[in-house]
């Protein structure tokens, strides 16, 4: 014979699983008790799955040909933001240069340009690039 287990609801929980139960044609118990289970059943799923990316995890750490691998995807990852990130400033400098800001404003967002990238890449984009700068 089957074990018993008792809940205990409040008043307003007790009318939504019982509109639920009524709208499935089932009874509250029948009902309670195919929920209860799926949900025991979907929690052994994730802990089994858990313990699957645990393992794969550990064993990821424990190989060392491994690493090689993982660090240069890392390493190409990196370069592919680096030249995101570069476009992105590009697009942005440019639009801000050739939007219809006072001239003032343009040349001291030039001059501000020009200084942080001979900081950063030694020369300007222009004379990296040999673009003609345009005043």
């Amino acid at each position: 014979m089957g074990k018993i287990i008792r809940i205990r609801l409040s008043e307003s929980d007790y009318e939504k699983v019982a509109g639920i139960a009524k709208a499935t044609n089932k009874g509250i118990s029948t009902f309670a008790k195919e929920i209860l289970l799926s949900g025991v059943k979907q929690e052994l799923k994730d802990t089994q799955l858990l313990n699957k990316l645990i393992q794969k995890i550990e064993n990821l750490s424990d190989s060392q040909p491994q690493t090689q691998p993982v660090q240069q995807l890392q390493s190409e990852r990196l370069e592919e933001l680096r030249n995101l990130i570069f476009a992105v400033y590009l697009v942005a400098r440019n639009t801000l240069l050739n939007s219809s800001i006072p001239e003032a404003t343009k040349h001291s967002l030039m001059s501000f340009f020009d200084r942080h990238e001979r900081e950063v890449f030694g020369s300007t984009l222009y004379e990296l690039f040999g673009l003609k700068k345009s005043e």
